[in-house]
């Protein structure tokens, strides 16, 4: 249906280019046969727009204008009958100007339509990646339900804009469709904190298995140094075991870069007794 009504509204423009270059030439519309095939044009023209109108649910504020371009083409008839086709083409010009009026304002109406259409196809989109991404994260055990109700909302917000742009409401369902686009945003706000922290936990999480895998190393060395000085490994030990236990606390936090520095200073405090052997 919609294809149609773009098609008829197609073919109501090209009539009226038709229409424009009868009026582009003064000389020949003082005819009379010209103004009559214009006029044919004209109803040709008015029924295309007007079908275009119905397709959309303009037709009241259509027909509003198309009377004041109806009673000018009546009096242009009414002209051309009586043998004064000058003033029956300055009033069939006016008609005229109506119509070419009303197709542009039902092109920019087509126009926004297809605008609103694009929007919602991509707010779908983006709810369904959202969907997607907050079903792995409720799988891995987070806490979504919050995240879960916005796009629930944005949901809703999306269906009442389809609904509107059926009943070729396009403001209406511009204004559904932003306030969805808002909802998605503050969801998408709020998984990308959740995200951030999921990975946080994660590396914090790995840091914490690598930290006590370091130290058992370290432990086993110091009794390797023990064996043959004690003395050595009690200094390394004691300025060893605060860098380990800060490494613990960095790996809590996910501070990878901390974690590899105090890794370097403990290996530094090994070299200072043992030298290259360390």
């Amino acid at each position: 249906m919609r294809r149609a009504g773009l098609a008829l509204l197609v073919l109501a423009l090209v009539a009226l280019s038709v229409v424009a270059t009868i009026q582009a030439q003064p000389e020949q519309a003082k005819a009379c046969g010209r103004v009559e095939r214009a006029l044919e044009l004209y109803e040709k023209a008015r029924e295309r727009l007007l079908k275009a109108a119905e397709d959309r649910g303009l037709v009241d504020s259509v027909k509003k204008a198309l009377e004041r371009a109806d009673a000018l083409a009546n009096e242009a008839r009414s002209l051309l009958e009586s043998g004064n086709c000058t003033e029956a083409w300055a009033k069939l010009r006016r008609a005229l100007g109506i119509l070419r009026s009303i197709a542009r304002k039902l092109r920019v109406y087509v126009r926004a339509e297809r605008r609103v259409a694009s929007l919602l196809m991509r707010l779908a989109r983006a709810l369904g990646r959202l969907d997607r991404a907050v079903k792995k994260l409720e799988e891995a055990g987070y806490n979504v339900t919050e995240i879960k109700a916005l796009l629930g909302e944005a949901r809703s917000k999306l269906e009442e804009a389809r609904r509107a742009l059926s009943g070729h409401r396009p403001r209406e369902a511009l204004a559904k469709a932003r306030e969805a686009g808002e909802l998605l945003e503050k969801a998408a706000s709020q998984l990308r904190d959740l995200l951030r922290r999921a990975r946080k936990e994660k590396l914090a999480e790995r840091l914490t298995r690598y930290v006590e895998a370091f130290a058992k190393r370290v432990e086993r060395k110091l009794k390797e140094i023990a064996k043959e000085s004690p003395e050595t490994a009690d200094k390394i030990r004691s300025e060893v075991e605060p860098l380990l236990d800060e490494m613990r606390k960095a790996a809590s936090e996910g501070n990878l870069r901390r974690v590899l520095s105090l890794r370097r200073q403990v290996l530094a405090v090994f070299r200072k007794y043992l030298g290259t052997k360390g």
